[in-house]
C-alpha cells in the first residue's frame, strides 16, 4: 500500500484514526465488552487501550515482554490456569476476565509476595508517592499482610535510584 502524500511530507498533525491502514485485527471480549485490536497486540495492551484496569509492574512499552512480576494475571476462557496479560497475545473470540474472584485473590497474593521484603519507607522514598507498586498494591493488593516478622533493613549503601520514563 503506498504511503499517503501528506505523510511523505512529515505532516503528522492529523489524528491517527483519520489515517486508513489495511491491517489485520482481532476481536475479543474483555469483561463483557467487545474489543477490536490489531493482530499481535497483547491482552494487557488491549486492556490499557480500552480503559480496563489491569495492574502491571514489569511491563514497559519500550522493553521486551518479561512477565516476571505476575501482577497482570487475568482469566481467559478455555485456559486451565490464569495467564499473564502482558505476555498473552489476543486471538479471535478470546474471552478475558480481569476481575474474576480467583484473579483478584491471585493478584492480592502476588502483591503480598512482592511486598514481603519491600522497605516500609514510602514517606521518605525518592519516588515521593508516585510509585506504581504503591498505587497498585493499594488498589489490588491485600488489605493486610500475613507476614509478622522483622523485615530486612536497607542502609542505602550502594543503592541507586531506578528511572523508568514513559510509564502510563
Amino acid at each position: 500500500m503506498p504511503v499517503p502524500a501528506r505523510l511523505q511530507t512529515n505532516d503528522l498533525s492529523a489524528p491517527v484514526d483519520m489515517i486508513s491502514f489495511d491491517m489485520e485485527s482481532v476481536t475479543l471480549t474483555i469483561d463483557g465488552q467487545p474489543v477490536t485490536v490489531a493482530k499481535g497486540t497483547t491482552v494487557l495492551q488491549a486492556a490499557i487501550q480500552h480503559n480496563h484496569e489491569v495492574p502491571y509492574y514489569c511491563y514497559h512499552p519500550g522493553l521486551g515482554i518479561d512477565g516476571s512480576c505476575r501482577v497482570c494475571l487475568v482469566k481467559i476462557e478455555k485456559m486451565a490456569k490464569l495467564q499473564t496479560a502482558c505476555s498473552t497475545y489476543c486471538t479471535e473470540g478470546m474471552v478475558v476476565s480481569t476481575n474474576a474472584p480467583d484473579v483478584v485473590e491471585a493478584r492480592a497474593g502476588v502483591f503480598e509476595f512482592l511486598l514481603i521484603n519491600h522497605p516500609l519507607d514510602c514517606p521518605v522514598c525518592d519516588k515521593g508517592g508516585e510509585c506504581p507498586l504503591q498505587d497498585f498494591s493499594y488498589s489490588f493488593g491485600p488489605e493486610r499482610s500475613r507476614m509478622e516478622f522483622p523485615r530486612r533493613v536497607f542502609d542505602g549503601e550502594g543503592v541507586r535510584p531506578t528511572w523508568i520514563s514513559g510509564r502510563r
